[in-house]
């Protein structure tokens, strides 16, 4: 047994769970085509856990590059509001990927620092405590 199994309903209990669920999310193939969801006949080829998934990757990829997002939590949604969060969330993420501030599939972009912005690491001073010839 791990800890983790010793020690249900703590903090590192949650994180384990959420490693899950990240996990899938983060295997989710997205869906960019925004017709897919403003169309009827294609939102009924769409099953609501397929789209509940789409917008737990929209809310995981906000999150990581903004620390916030603006996707709600999904229970109390119908199906056609949660297309139309979707399609919101689209027209958010897409245009940040032309301007070419997130990459599309949404991991986080690098950016390079000037020398100004590089912290500068503190000097070591030597100690020689305990260390040398003694007297």
């Amino acid at each position: 047994m791990t800890l983790l199994q010793l020690v249900p309903g703590t903090r590192f209990a949650l994180v384990a769970m959420c490693g899950k669920s990240y996990a899938a999310i983060n295997k989710c193939v997205p869906i960019f085509d925004i017709s897919r969801f403003t169309d009827e006949i294609s939102l009924k080829s769409i099953h609501v856990p397929q789209i509940d998934l789409q917008l737990k990757w929209h809310r995981l990829r906000e999150i990581e590059t903004d620390k916030k997002s603006e996707v709600p939590a999904l229970s109390k949604l119908n199906k056609k509001q949660k297309a139309d969060l979707i399609v919101a969330a689209l027209e958010r993420w897409l245009p940040r990927v032309d301007a070419g501030e997130v990459p599309r599939m949404g991991r986080a972009v690098p950016v390079a620092l000037d020398e100004e912005e590089i912290p500068a690491e503190p000097e070591e001073e030597e100690d020689d405590a305990g260390y040398g010839e003694r007297d």
